[in-house]
């Protein structure tokens, strides 16, 4: 039928005005439920009790330190070039090559915090002279995204001190330092960048100056300016073979190497007089994250394996 209008053409204009009322009610209506949304939201956060302020604002930064959790990083004090960490009395004095003392620490217990896995003897029948470990640097962590903090390391300690050789991740790359943690103050040497597939040998030897002094060097073999010299009241009896640390990383991500493992290898000690027959521990503070195997014990050439999640761990959780 020509020239008589479709159904589905236009719409016939009796209807415009219809179809201008319809769309301003619908605009209307939109605009009221935004309206209503914005006033529940008001009164949800209203609702929030207002946090007081806090009397002491934490206006300084917080760093990891391996063996002693966060600490202000004014307490963690770098040694210049030549200088040394001396206990005077049941304190620690900083000094520079000159002898200049720059910090003075109190004596006392560092907590143990961040700890993942280890393997540890604390025996104390003989005084050893020397103790050390080798280990290769891991392949970077697939993300860095969390800022996390790795450290695996051999030590030595006493009641109030922990002294290591340590590798170190932080975002951008692997680092070696040598450390010495005490309960309110970190003294470290100079990070020195190292490589993924890099073999390292970490040593710290003891020797007995008197009845009531010892001297202890803490260094990575052949690895210049990792070298922290200090003297302390007591032996040293607390023998880490291999530990653990994290600060920051998620439990089955990838903020852990791919390697899945690390082998510590010829872990000795090194005795005056009579060697004890030594036995290695393992704590496992944190399974989920880490865990460590003891495939040889002893004094000599003992070898302790690190896991970390698997691909197939990571990816179900």
């Amino acid at each position: 039928m020509t020239g008589e209008p479709s159904v589905y053409g236009e719409i016939h204009p009796c209807c415009k005005p219809f179809q201008i009322w319809f769309l301003a009610l619908l605009l209307y209506s939109i605009a009221m439920l935004y309206f209503h949304l914005l006033l529940l939201l008001a009164a949800v956060v209203h609702s929030f009790p207002t946090a007081a302020p806090l009397e002491t604002p934490l206006s300084e930064e917080m760093i990891p330190a391996p063996g002693a959790g966060w600490r202000p990083k004014s307490s963690v004090h770098e040694i210049p070039h030549g200088g040394h960490v001396a206990a005077v009395g049941n304190k620690f004095h900083l000094l520079d090559a000159s002898g200049k003392v720059l910090h003075i620490m109190p004596s006392g217990r560092p907590a143990l915090e961040g700890l993942v896995t280890t393997a540890v003897w604390d025996g104390s029948a003989s005084q050893p002279i020397s103790s050390k470990a080798t280990w290769t640097v891991p392949s970077l962590p697939e993300t860095q995204w969390h800022f996390q903090t790795l450290y695996y390391f051999n030590g030595i300690g006493a009641d109030g001190v922990i002294f290591q050789p340590v590798l170190q991740f932080t975002f951008g790359g692997w680092t070696v330092a040598s450390w010495l943690v005490g309960p309110t103050d970190t003294f470290v040497t100079a990070s020195v960048p190292v490589s993924p597939g890099q073999v390292l040998t970490g040593v710290m030897t003891q020797t007995k100056i008197s009845s009531t002094s010892y001297a202890f060097i803490s260094s990575f073999t052949g690895i210049a300016n990792t070298t922290l010299s200090t003297n302390y009241t007591l032996p040293m009896y607390i023998r880490w073979a291999s530990v653990f640390e994290q600060y920051g990383a998620r439990t089955h991500s990838f903020d852990y190497p791919p390697d899945m493992s690390m082998t510590f290898l010829n872990i000795e000690l090194k005795f005056m007089g009579t060697a004890p027959i030594v036995a290695y521990r393992i704590i496992n503070y944190l399974p989920a994250q880490g865990n460590t195997t003891i495939t040889t014990n002893g004094g000599a050439a003992a070898k302790t394996v690190m896991h970390f999640p698997s691909c197939t761990s990571r990816l179900r959780h």
